[in-house]
This record gives C-alpha cells, sequence and structure tokens, in this order.
C-alpha cells in the first residue's frame, strides 16, 4: 500500500514541460536522429530491409524528418489548445503528453510506410501493430529525457531559490492606488503594507498589512491595470493570476515548474511560473 501511495506522490509531483519553440529544437532535432541511427543498427521489426541500397538509407532518413515533422506540428498544435491544462503539468500529465506524441508519430510513420509500399496492406492492425513497435523502441529514451529534464530544472529553480533567500531585504514606504473599472472605488496602499494580488475572475483581490493582521479587498479590476500603475521594481506580476511585492519576501523555495515565495505575515505560498523566474530571481538576488 506504501509503494502505491509513493508512485501516485511521485506521479503527482509538478513537471517542468517547456513547450515554447526554443525549448522544444533540442527535443525535435534529438527525435529526428534517434530513429535514423536506431533503424540503421538495428533494422528493427523488418519494417527496414537488411541492405545497404541508397534507396533504403533515404527510406530510413524518410522516418527520421517524418518523426521530427509530426514532433513539430504537435508541440504547436497541442500547446495552443490545452493551454490552460498546461500551466499546471504534473509528471503524470507530461506522460500522457508525451504517449499522444508518440500516438502521432506512429500514426505519421505508418502513413509513410504505407506510401512507400504502395498502400497496398493499409489496415487498423497494421497501424496498431506500427504504434506498439513505436511505443517499444521510444519508451526508454522517453523516461530518460523526463527524469533527466526534470532533475536538471528542479537544480536550477533550486540554486536560483538558495540565492534569494540570501539577498532578502525589507520594504521602502511609498504608496500606490488601485481604481475599479468604474472609477468609482479606489484602493490606495503604502508599499510596505502590501502583500500581493490574486485574480479572481473579473475581480481582483488585494492582500495588506493593518497593523499585525493580513486583510484584503476585492475590486472588480484586472491584473493588466494594476501593473499600469506600479512604479516601483519590486512590485512585479509573478504567475498569470498573482502580482508579489518581492520586498515582502522571506524564503523562497524550488520546484521543477518554478518557485514558491513566502511572504511576511502571510499563510498562503505565491506561485512563480517559468514565464517570470528570470524576472523574480534577477531583482530578489540583486537587491
Amino acid at each position: 500500500m506504501e509503494f502505491i501511495k509513493n508512485i501516485v506522490k511521485f506521479f503527482s509531483k509538478p513537471y517542468p514541460l517547456d513547450t515554447d519553440q526554443n525549448s522544444q529544437r533540442k527535443i525535435i532535432i534529438f527525435i529526428t536522429i534517434f530513429p535514423i541511427v536506431f533503424f540503421i543498427l538495428f533494422k528493427p521489426f523488418g519494417i527496414i530491409p537488411n541492405s545497404n541500397d541508397l534507396k533504403i538509407f533515404l527510406a530510413i532518413a524518410g522516418f527520421g524528418l517524418v518523426t521530427g515533422l509530426v514532433t513539430y506540428l504537435y508541440s504547436i498544435v497541442i500547446p495552443f489548445i490545452f493551454k490552460e491544462l498546461l500551466d499546471n503539468v504534473t509528471i503524470s500529465s507530461a506522460v500522457l503528453y508525451y504517449l499522444g506524441l508518440f500516438i502521432c508519430i506512429a500514426l505519421g510513420i505508418y502513413i509513410y510506410k504505407s506510401a512507400l509500399e504502395g498502400f497496398d496492406d493499409f489496415s487498423l492492425e497494421g497501424l496498431w501493430i506500427v504504434t506498439f513497435r513505436t511505443f517499444i523502441i521510444g519508451i526508454i529514451p522517453l523516461v530518460v529525457v523526463l527524469i533527466w529534464h526534470r532533475n536538471k530544472k528542479l537544480r536550477e529553480n533550486l540554486e536560483i531559490a538558495k540565492k534569494i533567500n540570501s539577498k532578502v531585504s525589507k520594504v521602502e514606504a511609498t504608496t500606490f492606488k488601485i481604481y475599479s473599472e468604474n472609477r468609482k472605488e479606489v484602493i490606495q496602499l503604502p508599499y510596505r503594507d502590501f502583500l500581493f494580488i490574486v485574480n479572481a475572475d473579473n475581480y481582483i483581490e488585494v492582500f495588506y498589512m493593518h497593523g499585525d493582521i493580513v486583510k484584503s479587498k476585492i475590486v472588480r479590476s484586472n491584473l493588466k491595470n494594476v501593473e499600469e500603475v506600479i512604479t516601483v521594481s519590486f512590485v512585479v506580476r509573478c504567475h498569470r493570476s498573482y502580482i508579489v511585492n518581492l520586498k515582502k519576501v522571506i524564503h523562497a523555495s524550488g520546484n521543477s515548474k518554478g518557485l514558491l515565495l513566502e511572504l511576511e505575515h502571510c499563510k498562503e505560498v505565491i506561485p512563480v511560473s517559468k514565464r517570470y523566474v528570470d524576472t523574480v530571481s534577477r531583482y530578489l538576488i540583486s537587491s
């Protein structure tokens, strides 16, 4: 029972799935080259005959190019369709993401293989066989890439968190105003009391210190409007749903997806998504 709990806990951990094209480029190159090298060395499943003919080599190269093209299109289409879901990726959802990629690659390879053979044996059974073989060939590289990439990001963000914790400083005492969309309501706060803002549909909730007590106010507005009135460098957007006062940070921790910030007198932990890690860490480390 404990083993099952550990497995579930492991697959629930955050995973840094990079869907931007710069991060995907290395993966696409690897996925393009890997099947070419694999087919040349092992000639698996009888897909490519044992021959040194130039046509056979070009056919092998075609498998790699098809794999790379499918991966490229997948890395564009899936993040576009499932943008919200990919903001909070766990190891389990990353596995599903790559399994979906495997299925698409298998379909592309089967269509390419069938085209080479004149579509004489095109069938669902044939597609299933190629899909199974794609999983067999790709499962080990997938596991290696998942573990290596997660550990790499984890080490990087833990190091950033360590630097932040050694540089945290105290607050300046200027003020700012947050207006409602109709300009009828206004919240005016000194930065020394401001903690963070969280987005809540068409409203924002502003958290601040009133003496020794954490209080909050809700106003109809959005984070973009707040960003426009901020005049100091230590109040920044750190997540699509959060703006935070970096002068209030007392501790940071890192995981494979980004950072988590703890604030003075505040129980809520503020997430820093990977998009904002550089901005947040640059300020906290240098302050």
